[in-house]
């Protein structure tokens, strides 16, 4: 566990699933790894987080006490894959979730934390969702982080995999035109987005370089991709949900 700072409530968990390194080692030198891109957009110092990289068999911590809240990062892995790490993971999501700790998860994170409560994630039909989408909110003008959101709003996206199905009290909060589960609610202080909050169009333009498919023709990256501003809003709005709680609590 890296990035420790002493027992402040304040600190967040960043539960590390994978490494930009697996995409580019470039990326990486440019932006810095998932926890510093994670905690840049959510602004907190890196080192107000302890970062954990469950993905290396990294274990996580015995209990929640001590931090305010944990994100869950995006993965070059595959949730459906059911690794050994990825149960490990999920069998301490849920243990966190039951104790009340605020949570967010991102892309491979989001997926997760559905599969931690018994959703079912799989390959998406509708094949690889990559570049700038549209999100639309249905009922969320009623939940604490989403509830600012415009009833459509564009986030940055890549990924394979989708949550097919949800289980019983997960509630659906948003879809795109390749994917019916862009966002959940899990519990009163829980959350998890398909799409990536954290990615700038310049990341994801270097992502997509490295990593994404070959550009239709008569098209270039840059059409396809667009500036994201509730991405970070949507970020330090659950940091501040999350400390909230603590003083409350």
């Amino acid at each position: 566990m890296t990035g420790q700072n002493g027992g402040s409530q304040d600190r967040f968990l960043i539960v590390k699933t994978g490494s930009l390194d697996d995409v580019c080692v470039d990326i990486t030198k440019r932006f810095g790894d998932s926890e510093h891109i994670f905690s840049h957009a959510a602004g907190i110092g890196l080192c107000d987080t302890s970062v954990v990289e469950v993905f290396k068999g990294e274990c996580l911590p015995d209990g929640v006490c001590g931090f305010a809240g944990a994100f869950v990062t995006g993965s070059e892995a595959m949730v459906s894959h059911r690794s050994v790490w990825v149960e490990r993971t999920a069998d301490w999501l849920r243990t966190a979730l039951g104790k009340g700790l605020p949570l967010f998860g991102v892309c491979f994170g989001h997926q997760l934390l559905a599969y931690a409560l018994g959703a079912q994630v799989e390959p998406n039909p509708a094949g690889l969702e990559i570049g700038t989408i549209d999100v639309s909110f249905v009922g969320h003008e009623d939940d604490a982080l989403f509830g600012t959101l415009p009833d459509k709003a564009k986030f940055h996206a890549i990924h394979h995999e989708t949550v097919a199905a949800l289980p019983d009290g997960v509630r659906p909060l948003a879809s795109s035109a390749l994917d019916n589960c862009q966002a959940i609610r899990l519990g009163p202080y829980a959350w998890g987005v398909q799409f990536h909050p954290e990615y700038t169009a310049e990341m994801m333009r270097a992502i997509w370089s490295a990593s994404g498919p070959e550009i239709e023709s008569g098209k270039s990256i840059d059409e396809l991709l667009d500036d994201t501003p509730h991405g970070p809003a949507l970020m330090r709005r659950f940091v501040a949900l999350a400390r909230s709680r603590c003083t409350s609590d």
